[in-house]
């Protein structure tokens, strides 16, 4: 049995990347897709130094989500004084302003992004002449850190918070990591020596992904750069067995042989794949996410006897 090179590419299909709300996203601006970073339930570690006093430490919850329009972030924390912020982004000024209510306090706040820091910078009039001053840098897709200032109307500073945040990441529902793949992603595939591929060689492609069957499969198409290698496969969660599976077809006659089962570590955000093409070859795939846009895989295939056929890998980038 010999496989077309094809097939690491193939297997790329099944590699997953996270996003929030994809549907949406595509919907919104790309200076309003800034916010899709501070979106979903965060664990806020919150140390609060006032001059003269001692240090208290808290820990909070905050969750944010889009609102039904898309337009705004609504920010919530319902932990002792009750928190709100919604925010969006104004074209015309070219930042991001934005309202705060906590109890019968409420203020403006004003953000502006800094691509290149990851860090969001925030000032915000109080009405009693007294001015905030922070920022909000994203250290990865699930930790931010966060410092602010306030200063009274002389310009002392009467607090200092500083927050570290971390993002829970969703593990108990099994579909929300195949709706993160949902999307258009460029493929880029290097084959190193093995077997199968004496010469090592890079190629690329895309591959468009969707929700099927009342939501139950996705369905990914793929194609390569010159149009000749075409693909098309379905996966799911098989709730008895608690593994996802996959099935891929191809238009150089390629089928199903075997099973392949995925197991997803939500903590390290990893799938782990064992692959049987049948014939006694096997295969084991890993992939780990970058961010919500990007991710790497591997793809070994050994033969009965252990010998390596196979060694590949290669990134995924959401394209927008």
């Amino acid at each position: 049995m010999q496989l077309n090179t094809f097939v690491p590419a193939v297997l790329a299909a099944i590699v997953f990347a996270a996003t929030a709300n994809a549907k949406d996203a595509e919907k919104r601006s790309s200076e309003l897709q800034v916010l899709d970073r501070f979106v979903g339930t965060w664990d806020l570690e919150l140390t609060i130094k006032i001059p003269g006093k001692e240090i208290a430490t808290e820990k909070v919850t905050e969750t944010r989500k889009w609102s039904r329009g898309g337009k705004f972030v609504h920010f919530e924390n319902p932990d002792k004084e009750e928190f709100h912020m919604l925010l969006t982004y104004d074209a015309a000024a070219k930042n991001y302003p934005g309202v705060i209510i906590a109890g019968t306090f409420r203020t403006l706040i004003t953000g502006t992004w800094d691509t290149a820091t990851t860090t969001m910078s925030w000032t915000a009039p109080f009405p009693d002449g007294a001015k905030f001053t922070g920022s909000h840098k994203f250290k990865d897709e699930n930790h931010a850190e966060s410092k602010s200032a306030t200063r009274n109307p002389a310009g002392e500073i009467v607090m200092e918070r500083t927050w570290k945040q971390t993002r829970r990441v969703a593990d108990d529902n099994p579909l929300e990591p195949m709706n993160r793949r949902v999307g258009t992603w460029i493929n880029k595939i290097y084959e190193n020596k093995a077997e199968w591929t004496p010469k090592a060689q890079t190629s690329t492609g895309k591959e468009t992904i969707k929700w099927v069957l009342d939501k139950k499969f996705i369905q990914g198409d793929l194609i390569s750069q010159d149009g000749a290698k075409k693909g098309h496969w379905l996966m799911n969660y098989d709730e008895q067995a608690k593994v996802y599976r996959n099935w891929f077809f191809g238009n150089e006659l390629q089928f199903p042989r075997g099973d392949a089962v995925g197991r997803w570590n939500a903590k390290t955000e990893r799938m782990d794949w064992k692959i049987d093409f049948g014939n006694g070859y096997r295969g084991e795939m890993t992939w780990l996410l970058r961010n919500k846009d990007k991710l790497e895989w591997t793809l070994t295939i050994h033969d009965a006897t252990g010998k390596l056929m196979i060694d590949n890998g290669g990134t995924q980038t959401r394209k927008k």
